[in-house]
């Protein structure tokens, strides 16, 4: 849908469960983007995430997030070699990546970690301008145009009602009508739980027969 639609089928909807008159359209699309972010950050969708690249300062330990990122949420990292190629870092947890630098000074293995609006690599790139390329989740975009769409509208469309239930949920909060409120919630999640479920079992497809669904080196033993 596109944010008119979702705007018309709220309004619609509030005006069968609610007899308030306050509403304003700048509430509609305040309770509307709230739900969008929301929606988008409660799993990590595929059809979020991106690819950003940048360039290696040398000898670095750490760079700065992409500004468009959720912090966390960086899951793939390639970093150009002597060869030219792109060579992948395998992501550890952080309290790993800091135990192994310190008790592993020249250690080769290539591995990364991040910890808040920064992400860390091993071994550093001794010289600048090679190119890093790291994967990770967009953080939604507000939604001002009455052509902008949720990024539902591409990936999953059920997420759409699940956006929809929860901007009604923040609406009949407004209105003392938790009771009603409480159900929007939960059938929003319930929504967002099976549009996960689907992509999960579709995902677990790709996975090969010989290899874990997760898998992660083991660097520490």
């Amino acid at each position: 849908m596109q944010f008119s639609e979702l705007q018309t089928e709220l309004q619609n909807r509030l005006s069968i469960v609610s007899t308030n008159t306050f509403w304003t359209l700048s509430m509609i699309k305040s309770w509307l983007n709230q739900a969008n972010k929301w929606a988008c950050n409660y799993k990590f969708w595929p059809f979020t995430e991106k690819a950003k690249y940048t360039i290696s300062r040398a000898n670095a330990l750490y760079y700065d997030y992409p500004e468009s990122f959720r912090s966390d949420s960086i899951r793939l990292l390639q970093i150009e070699q002597d060869d030219g190629r792109m060579a992948d870092y395998k992501k550890i947890r952080y309290e790993d990546f800091v135990k192994y630098v310190l008790e592993n000074p020249s250690g080769t293995d290539k591995i990364f970690s991040d910890f808040r609006r920064q992400y860390f690599i091993n071994p550093k790139v001794a010289v600048a301008n090679r190119e890093i390329c790291v994967w990770g989740q967009e953080k939604p975009a507000l939604l001002v145009n009455d052509t902008d769409k949720t990024p539902f509208a591409e990936g999953d469309e059920a997420g759409e009602e699940a956006i929809i239930k929860r901007a009604l949920m923040i609406a009949l909060q407004k209105a003392s009508n938790y009771q009603k409120a409480t159900i929007e919630r939960d059938e929003a999640r319930l929504i967002l739980e099976d549009c996960w479920a689907r992509i999960s079992e579709e995902q677990a497809g790709y996975q090969s027969k010989d290899r874990e669904f997760f898998d992660v080196p083991d660097f520490f033993k």
